[in-house]
């Protein structure tokens, strides 16, 4: 059939069906095909915008050189850098603007007016701000021209699901869920408004993890992450120091919920410990923190553990180490030295011991997600900067699947990868994610729909009608992902984004003001949404 048939009246419905769950189930199985198809699509549309400025260009030229007025009005088109001129955005083209009393979360833990922002930054203080990311992942950045954009605008009054009430521009653009913007006189009930979440960690049930400190979570795979991993993050992007200069985050001013990239840093281990050693009056030997260790020293689940650990090989060996670290003879260091070089050479088994310590350390690193968003972007930087090596990789890999040998290789060792169970595992894992991604977003649709009310019979009237098998029953949500709490289950798709439910005009003109976040250009308030910057900046042809 041709395009034109399968898409009339008759046909349609039933071509869509077929095709979009088949092509969905394809993608979500394959993603290295769903980003090629996206990265053509967004190729086509800059060689269609880049025909589009010329052809307008060559508009534009014509009318201007057959204007009366030679000299008055003349075409300021230019590739001389000389020649151009920069131009602010300001007031009503900055894209919308918040009242002074507009609170804006920071990372240092605290929330302040967009007002104190400016008269803060005059004095010369640094903001950083959370932000989404073009990668969809949430990150810190650093608030730069903080300012008042306009005097005796007018405004609207938005109210949030939550209770909280904004006031900004018109025209102001909101973050939606999908990451795009509408405009905040735009903006519907409908409308699914990208959210932050905060909360404080805490040790689990067993007493292991750290408490304490600020999570945030993360809308590309709902989950919590540490902010003072997206500081370092941050200061790993901007080179402030190296992931080589140790593994471990240190707070500057010993304050944990402050994180601001200026306030974290990396340390080795060692020199870590050594520092919160000497600065124990600001932790340790504080009055709480005494009290607390006084009670959890005292309970027998500590003692037998204790016990239990000093009888650890890992133990033992620390504490071997520690009681070398005193002999400081340096006759003594070298002859151990010596004999150590000509134990490990004459060892195997130690060798092999040895590598296995080094194949754990490489993986607890790996395993820690800030390093993982540090080397992805450290290769995307690569392959942006050299396009003869992102050419070349290509074209190895159009020679490598017209290998039928290799094609061969591949087939068995995907047999083989069935029959691993952690392979299998590892998939189940990714599928578990596809469905709660999808189940939640359809939920929350469906809570929009019924103005707060999750109607779980028109749930599966909508389930029915879309025929995806990715869309699981409210039952089966609820027992897979909380353990058969309904109440925590409808918890979740509550909280899971914001909507605006009134939008009302106001007479009252007020002085606004917006701030810029570079190269994400959005932030969040302290409302609970993201909404985004006005730019302060040079023209870009481009």
């Amino acid at each position: 059939q041709t395009k034109t048939k399968l898409v009339n009246t008759e046909v349609r419905g039933i071509v869509d069906s077929l095709v979009g769950e088949a092509l969905t189930e394809y993608l979500d199985f394959h993603p290295a095909v769903a980003d090629a198809i996206i990265e053509k699509a967004v190729q086509a549309f800059k060689a269609a915008e880049a025909a589009r400025r010329a052809r307008d260009l060559v508009r534009r030229k014509s009318v201007l050189e057959s204007s009366p007025l030679p000299g008055k009005l003349a075409d300021c088109s230019t590739r001389d850098p000389s020649e151009s001129e920069i131009y602010l955005v300001e007031g009503d083209s900055a894209g919308g603007c918040w009242i002074s009393s507009t609170y804006i979360l920071l990372a240092d833990g605290s929330e302040k007016t967009i007002k104190e922002i400016v008269d803060e930054q005059a004095e010369g203080k640094e903001h950083f701000c959370y932000t989404m990311r073009e990668s969809g992942n949430i990150g810190i950045e650093r608030i730069i021209n903080a300012r008042m954009t306009k005097a005796n605008a007018e405004v609207i009054k938005l109210t949030l699901d939550n209770g909280e009430i904004l006031v900004c521009t018109p025209d102001h653009p909101f973050m939606l869920r999908d990451g795009s913007y509408k405009a905040a006189a735009l903006l519907t009930p409908e409308d699914s408004l990208m959210p932050i979440h905060r909360k404080i960690s805490e040790k689990d049930k067993n007493g292991w993890g750290i408490e304490g400190y600020e999570m945030v979570l993360n809308p590309l795979n709902d989950k919590w992450i540490y902010t003072h991993l997206l500081a370092d993050f941050y200061n790993l992007k901007h080179e402030v120091y190296q992931a080589s200069d140790g593994n471990h985050r240190h707070h500057v001013d010993f304050n944990k919920r402050n994180n601001n990239p200026t306030n974290i840093q990396r340390l080795p281990a060692e020199e870590h410990l050594a520092l919160h050693r000497a600065h124990l009056e600001k932790t340790l030997h504080r009055p709480d923190v005494k009290e607390k260790s006084r009670q959890v020293h005292m309970s027998e689940e500590f003692r037998a553990m204790m016990s239990e650990r000093m009888q650890q090989p890992e133990t033992r060996q620390i504490l071997s180490e520690q009681a070398k670290a005193q002999w400081q003879d340096e006759d003594y260091k070298a002859y151990m030295t010596q004999k150590w070089r000509e134990f490990y050479e004459t060892n195997e088994a130690y060798r092999q011991q040895n590598q296995e310590l080094l194949d754990k350390a490489q993986q607890e690193y790996w395993s820690d997600e800030a390093n993982r968003l540090a080397q992805a972007e450290r290769v995307r930087n690569y392959f942006a900067n050299n396009p003869e090596a992102r050419a070349a990789h290509s074209e190895l890999a159009k020679q490598q699947w017209e290998d039928e040998d290799l094609l061969a290789w591949r087939r068995e060792k995907t047999k083989e990868q069935w029959r691993s169970y952690e392979y299998r595992v590892k998939r189940k894992e990714a599928l578990d994610k596809t469905y709660y991604r999808k189940t939640i977003e359809a939920l929350k649709k469906v809570e929009i729909s019924g103005h707060g009310y999750l109607d779980l019979e028109l749930y599966q009237c909508y389930r029915r009608r879309l025929r995806d098998k990715s869309l699981l029953t409210f039952e089966t949500f609820c027992d897979r992902y909380f353990y058969g709490d309904i109440t925590a289950a409808k918890r979740a798709v509550k909280n899971y984004n914001h909507r605006v439910v009134k939008i009302e005009p106001v007479e009252e003109r007020y002085d606004v003001y917006d701030i810029e976040v570079p190269n994400s250009h959005n932030f969040a308030l302290a409302s609970g949404i993201f909404v985004h910057n006005s730019a302060k900046q040079g023209r870009d042809r481009r």
